[in-house]
């Protein structure tokens, strides 16, 4: 599986150097602003680095999509299902490189990030009554008590709830190629069967929270992570079964073949073969024989340009002539016409 990542990785680099790219100009930018006691644009570049982190989660869902959607409607994409690897390994490569690209966007952003509150706290204020602030905001407004734990349980929660979205856009896709290949409006079936999916799986989750009357924030992301992961487990396996059911991927089917032509005998000379040919452009020049052979030695075969193809059904034009092969038999020459297709 890890050539399968690789490929994936492969195919996918331009997006990721161009968010390095602006993530380092957004950075540089921060940076400067902060040297030169600039707040205006430390402030836009802070901003800017916010949504570009929350813009890149985006964009690799989105281009994980629509990777395989051209993966199984292109023929170029769909070569990659007739390798020896099985269809859930290339679907798990997909949703492990995406996994691995939000992962290491996550760290860099979080270093990033960490490094330039810090330095800004060093230059402005205390690092902890900052995090005492936010700590007192997120009681105030969501009546949760910020810790470790909760940190951990909501990356762990959003990692699983972005992985349950990509296994059920694989099936709905997958849905929209094969099952509904035929109809109209395929592509809007399959986006609604998507968004049923995931609006039923968190009306379920929030359901259960209800009857149990579930108060602590970590077991509420640790419930929601289990559902999570089921569901993408289930939209996995369900893809998997419709890939090898529909599109019959990697199976081969052996075939008898019969020779139904005719056999042809091929006559063998007893003499080496001395051929010449004679470019015969007109009907005209076929009258021209007597003078191409006159000084010629040792010729037992004559090819004159006769025939050629006239058109794309396969039609053949002739200038053939009679006379020629009677004067060509006479001065001791086999007449093999040539057929040109040019």
């Amino acid at each position: 599986m890890l050539k399968l990542i690789k490929y994936e990785l492969i195919k996918q680099k331009t997006s990721k150097v161009i968010i390095g790219a602006i993530l380092a100009l957004l950075e540089v930018a921060f940076l400067a602003g902060m040297l030169l006691g600039k707040e205006e644009i430390m402030a836009i570049a802070a901003g800017m680095l916010t949504f570009l982190a929350s813009v890149t989660f985006v964009i690799v869902g989105l281009e994980e999509i629509i990777t395989y959607y051209h993966d199984l409607r292109d023929k170029s994409g769909y070569m990659l299902f007739m390798t020896p690897y099985n269809v859930y390994e290339i679907m798990g490569s997909k949703i492990l490189t995406g996994f691995f690209s939000i992962a290491a966007a996550a760290i860099i952003f979080g270093i990033i990030g960490f490094a330039d509150i810090t330095m800004v706290c060093a230059k402005y204020g205390e690092l902890q009554t900052l995090f005492d602030q936010m700590k007192s905001l997120f009681r105030f407004t969501l009546q949760v008590n910020v810790d470790g734990m909760l940190i951990v349980w909501s990356i762990i929660q959003v990692v699983f709830s972005w992985v349950g979205m990509m296994t059920s856009a694989f099936l709905a896709i997958t849905l929209c190629i094969t099952i509904f290949s035929g109809m109209r409006c395929k592509g809007l079936i399959s986006f609604v069967i998507y968004c049923v999916l995931n609006i039923a799986v968190s009306a379920v989750v929030v359901q259960i929270l209800n009857w149990t009357d579930m108060a602590s924030a970590n077991g509420m992301m640790a419930v929601f992570s289990i559902f999570d992961i089921l569901f993408a487990g289930a939209c996995y396996v369900a893809t998997g079964y419709i890939l090898n059911k529909r599109v019959k991927v990697g199976k081969t089917t052996k075939v008898s073949y019969k020779n139904d032509y005719d056999t042809y005998t091929h006559n063998v000379l007893d003499k080496k073969i001395s051929l010449a040919w004679h470019q015969v452009m007109y009907s005209s020049s076929n009258s021209g024989l007597s003078d191409m052979i006159k000084n010629a030695k040792g010729l037992n075969v004559i090819s004159p340009t006769w025939f050629s193809v006239s058109d794309s059904k396969g039609e053949v034009s002739s200038i053939g002539s009679a006379d020629y092969v009677k004067k060509a038999h006479s001065a001791g020459l086999d007449v093999w016409g040539l057929v040109s297709d040019f």
